[in-house]
């Protein structure tokens, strides 16, 4: 989505930083939620879990809601 390269059948990547406080159970409302307003499928990534690889790219191409 965040490249313009996205069509109907694209899902989206979200991704998040938590806090320690943060659950699973959060983390599941928030894709649910998410996905219900979009009306697409959505992954959520937690930006600790990027491989390190690719953590530049990613973040170069992210945009901040």
């Amino acid at each position: 989505m965040a490249r313009g390269d996205a069509d109907d059948s694209s899902d989206v990547d979200l991704l998040v930083t938590v806090g320690p406080e943060t659950s699973g159970l959060d983390l599941g409302g928030l894709l649910m939620d998410v996905q219900d307003r979009l009306n697409r499928e959505v992954d959520v990534v937690l930006d600790r879990s990027i491989y390190p690889k690719l953590r530049t790219r990613i973040l170069s191409e992210a945009v901040a809601l």
